[in-house]
């Protein structure tokens, strides 16, 4: 075997190996720092959620007065067992949470829900939980739904995305670079021998 040809199968084993580790970090990444970001995401919809139930539970008419359901910047709204919109937060503007998925999820089934959806263009994810159906509130029997942007969860899993493919490509550059010095080292004793 000439060393020419083993030097060879030694660089392009170390390249193949420093390829594959990079190719796995470079999916981990930014599938772990995506999975974190919509489980915090999810935490402060849930919170807000609750807030509002306890809202209707303890106090149901307060529920439907203007500015009750501000606060924390997340877009809220309440609607009737019907689906009829009863109470939304000024942060909604004239638009309006869709009540597919997830409103659909609490109303029928009268269960938690939540996913993504789009509001007008905006990418955005929903929580959607059902309220009591004790009392004579507009809102008994009905379901809030909260919901926030997910346009800065979007734009940062892409920023991590090109920072962690930029880090790859040059640590695959110089792990290749240093592969190729080392075993030109080692392999410097059978040059000579040969």
């Amino acid at each position: 075997m000439r060393p020419y040809g083993l030097r060879a199968r030694v660089i392009a084993a170390a390249a193949v190996a420093i390829v594959v580790a990079v190719v796995l970090v470079a999916l981990a990444v930014p599938a772990l720092l995506s999975r974190r970001l919509e489980d915090s995401l999810d935490a402060s919809l849930r919170a807000r959620a609750t807030d509002v139930a306890r809202l209707a539970a303890a106090s149901p008419d307060l529920v439907t007065e203007r500015g009750a359901l501000e606060g924390g910047g997340l877009l809220v709204q309440v609607v009737d067992r019907r689906g009829r919109i009863v109470a939304r937060s000024g942060t909604l503007g004239i638009r309006v949470l869709p009540l597919d998925g997830p409103g659909r999820r609490a109303l029928t089934g009268r269960r938690a829900a939540s996913g993504d959806a789009r509001l007008g263009t905006d990418p955005i994810r929903i929580y959607a939980a059902p309220l009591g159906e004790l009392g004579a509130s507009e809102a008994a029997g009905g379901a809030v739904l909260v919901a926030g942007s997910t346009a800065g969860t979007d734009a940062t899993l892409s920023d991590t995305r090109r920072l962690v493919l930029l880090v790859a490509l040059l640590a695959a550059a110089l792990g290749a670079g240093l592969a190729t010095v080392l075993t030109r080292r080692a392999l410097r004793p059978l040059t000579r021998l040969s």
